[in-house]
């Protein structure tokens, strides 16, 4: 079961972006990263182990902040 309560926070203060390592030793499995970005998934793949965990394009500022994680 997935507890996504650690990196929930964090990626509110990171604008909904969370990389792999941060949500892994958040607690969330590799297998769920995986069936979450998939096509039609809550979350998308930005750039290589940066994740944004929510639905819709991505703003200046999440794109700018992906590129910095």
């Amino acid at each position: 079961m997935i507890t996504p309560k650690a990196p929930v926070p964090l990626a509110r203060r990171q604008l909904g972006l969370a990389t792999r390592h941060q949500l892994t030793t958040g607690g969330v499995p590799a297998a769920t990263l995986t069936s979450r970005t998939r096509p039609g998934g809550p979350w998308q793949r930005l750039l290589p182990r940066v994740y944004l965990l929510q639905t819709g394009p991505p703003d200046h500022r999440q794109r700018a902040l992906a590129a910095v994680l």
